[in-house]
């Protein structure tokens, strides 16, 4: 396993994409440093963010549903909050929820990924 120089996340060493964020990781100036475990505390607000999808969030138009996108952000934020609360590592958390929040975005069209 490799950590993903993006979003810090463990990936196959083979990964050409990573999974969790969605960076190319193919490029050869990319160097990567192994890690053994992460740093980061999981909670159960990080658990029901992740478990949300993000056609969740959209209706049927593609526009976003605020009320939807309101609880996966206030999850996220919780999230950093616990992770500061239990001494974790809070950029390391940070980074984690950005790419969470990237990979979301980019399943959306231009105009909604702006408004999210």
């Amino acid at each position: 396993m490799k950590k993903c120089p993006f979003c810090a996340e463990l990936v196959k060493v083979e990964a050409i994409k990573c999974k969790h964020c969605g960076s190319d990781l193919n490029d050869d100036s990319v160097s990567f440093v192994p890690s053994k475990t992460s740093s980061v505390l999981n909670s159960v607000y990080l658990s029901e963010a992740k478990n949300i999808s993000y056609y969740q969030l959209i209706d049927g138009n593609g526009d976003i549903i605020e009320a939807e996108a309101v609880k996966f952000c206030e999850l996220c934020s919780k999230h950093i909050i616990y992770v500061k609360k239990h001494n974790g590592n809070e950029q390391e958390a940070r980074r984690e929820i950005d790419a969470l929040v990237k990979m979301v975005k980019s399943f959306y069209s231009d105009r909604a990924s702006e408004k999210f």
